[in-house]
């Protein structure tokens, strides 16, 4: 006979898994953290979240997910992040390797953000601790993860200068051609690669992503404020698409203005003791002008005219 289950002690285990951080300790605390082949030393401190930085290399810090209103009633109700963030210091700063939006719902309610800064962290032990502390987590965005590209490309070029984009690209399984593709989104404004409103079922896709990066170019190159006109349309917008049409928009009015302008040009030529002027149009339409033509000059022009047209 099967023997009963009791759900009592499947839910304690289930309201007790942590992620790695979710450890309690007093402030001050001298703390300890296992990782391969060394264990970490650090403490425990509170400090104004606006006074530290992002570690670079955890693609999480880079997600376009920026809404942290969900968290900010537990922020205020415990007076800051009851889960501290993973931490380290460079150059006198503490720079957060995970927990970016903790650390984004601090500053929005002005409370402190309490960090577990762990000591003399290389960028290899960081990107470690950000590996464990972002298992298990929803993926990063699209946006967000072609950013992190970017910084962790940089990252490489300086420790290895023959580093080519075809082999950055094996890291991840993408040919040289996407890698590329994906470090120029990466490279877009950040205002720009946050002017849609990400969530499930409504990410960039990388296709998407390519256009953008394609009409934002051209139009900046023309001198167009997109981000003005972006901003007169609300942004963000609610899918990528909206946005990604904003800018095709932007960049027909472009290329109809770039005609016009081009072809709206009056040109005259001589023809005996008189003159005609061909004005181009815009959709391919031509005017043509005739001044102190004698009878033979426009009798020759409809002749050669009519030579031009085409027989059904």
């Amino acid at each position: 006979m099967a023997k009963s289950i009791d759900l009592s002690v499947i839910t304690a285990v289930k309201d007790n898994v942590k992620y790695p951080s979710e450890h309690k300790a007093p402030t001050g605390t001298k703390l300890q953290k296992n990782l391969p082949g060394r264990v970490l030393t650090g403490e425990r401190v509170r400090i104004d979240a606006d006074k530290t930085d992002l570690f670079k290399l955890n693609p999480r810090n880079f997600s376009g997910k920026n809404d942290v209103s969900d968290l900010k009633p537990l922020i205020i109700r415990t007076g800051g992040n009851s889960t501290a963030v993973d931490a380290r210091l460079v150059d006198g700063r503490i720079e957060v390797i995970a927990g970016s939006r903790r650390r984004k719902a601090c500053i929005e309610t002005g409370l402190k953000l309490t960090c577990d800064v762990w000591d003399d962290v290389s960028d290899e032990e960081a990107c470690l601790i950000a590996e464990l502390e972002n298992s298990g987590r929803s993926d990063i965005d699209f946006m967000g993860f072609c950013t992190y590209l970017v910084q962790r490309y940089e990252q490489l070029k300086l420790s290895n200068p023959d580093l080519t984009m075809e082999r950055f690209g094996e890291f991840y399984n993408l040919t040289r051609q996407y890698m590329h593709e994906k470090l120029a989104i990466g490279r877009l404004p950040a205002w720009l690669k946050e002017s849609a409103k990400v969530r499930v079922g409504a990410d960039w896709s990388h296709r998407q992503a390519v256009k953008l990066t394609s009409a934002y170019a051209e139009c900046n190159a023309a001198g167009v404020n997109v981000q003005e006109q972006m901003t007169k349309a609300g942004i963000p917008l609610s899918t990528p698409s909206l946005v990604l049409s904003l800018m095709t928009s932007l960049r027909e009015e472009l290329s109809d203005s770039s005609e016009s302008s081009q072809t709206n040009i009056p040109r005259e030529f001589t023809i005996g003791g008189g003159s005609i002027v061909i004005e181009e149009k815009a959709k391919g339409q031509i005017k043509i002008h005739g001044k102190s033509l004698s009878s033979d000059a426009r009798a020759a022009i409809v002749e050669f005219i009519r030579s031009l047209e085409v027989k059904s």
